[in-house]
């Protein structure tokens, strides 16, 4: 009897020791995966405690949004422009919110780009609709203000996250929040279904449009139809002095023929969000920046 006691116990601990290690590598496993990097330092240029409080802040506040906001700095872009490197920087480790394979994902980084001596701010899927050209004007000129003469970076990435976080917070927009979860391509691709406007897409309705449109159709009709009843009755005689009639003789001569040309810009803007463009990679991005 008391040897199946101890059998009984030997089998209930050894059935709690693997449900134990069976719920660490589980646990370790979540932390790991739920672990996201938000900061980027390659100049090191923050301490590990401002880094850290940082990350903090990016975390704490990309939760909110649901578009990540990230700060990195770099002192060596291997001679690309900062909008390039960026870029590229951001496909490299494919940034942004979503937890999924998508193509592109939502964020918002701030760049101290101390080689090409720039402040470059890159967005890409929701950041780019949340974020426009103006309002990155505003971020740079924040973080300018920070860090221009006092070269206070940790206060400058404090100062951008705060902006990010507050733009996007105020104009959230729960359609088009629906329509990006579901979706699975670039921005661009996002832009031209379900943002461009057009003639058609200006009611976003089609009853509606139909029913503008016959309204046009019947207003323009009817305008045609009184020009033709308010015939002119005056003819060339009721204006014409007899009397003092001359006729003067003119010669047009043709000279010569200018044709001028200019490239237009394809690149997205207006209307919703900021403009974008392609990375290397096929990736949408916004942004914009300048100098330090």
């Amino acid at each position: 009897m008391m040897a199946e006691n101890i059998m009984k116990i030997r089998k209930i601990l050894v059935g709690a020791i693997f449900a134990g290690i069976f719920m660490v590598i589980i646990c370790s496993t979540n932390a790991f995966a739920s672990e996201k990097q938000y900061v980027y330092d390659d100049a090191d240029t923050y301490t590990d405690e401002q880094e850290e409080k940082i990350s903090d802040e990016c975390r704490k506040y990309s939760e909110k949004i649901k578009i990540d906001i990230v700060v990195m700095t770099t002192n060596n872009t291997n001679g690309k422009g900062s909008e390039t490197y960026a870029d590229d920087y951001m496909d490299e480790f494919h940034m942004g919110y979503e937890n999924d394979g998508r193509f592109d994902k939502s964020c918002i980084m701030l760049m101290f780009d101390f080689d090409n001596q720039m402040i470059y701010f890159d967005t890409t899927g929701l950041g780019i609709y949340y974020i426009d050209d103006d309002y990155i004007k505003t971020m740079y000129d924040d973080v300018y203000d920070d860090t221009h003469y006092t070269k206070d970076y940790y206060q400058g990435a404090i100062t951008f996250i705060r902006d990010a976080y507050s733009e996007v917070e105020s104009n959230r927009d729960s359609d088009i929040e629906k329509k990006w979860a579901k979706f699975d391509g670039t921005y661009e691709e996002f832009y031209d279904k379900y943002l461009k406007t057009t003639i058609f897409t200006i009611f976003k309705s089609i009853p509606i449009d139909l029913f503008g449109a016959a309204v046009i159709t019947t207003i323009a009709m009817l305008i045609m139809v009184h020009q033709n009843k308010a015939k002119m009755t005056a003819g060339a005689a009721n204006y014409k002095d007899m009397a003092n009639s001359c006729l003067n003789i003119s010669n047009d001569r043709y000279v010569r023929q200018t044709v001028s040309t200019r490239r237009i810009n394809t690149e997205s803007s207006g209307g919703h969000g900021g403009s974008f463009h392609s990375s290397g990679g096929g990736h949408s991005h916004g942004g914009g920046g300048g100098r330090m």
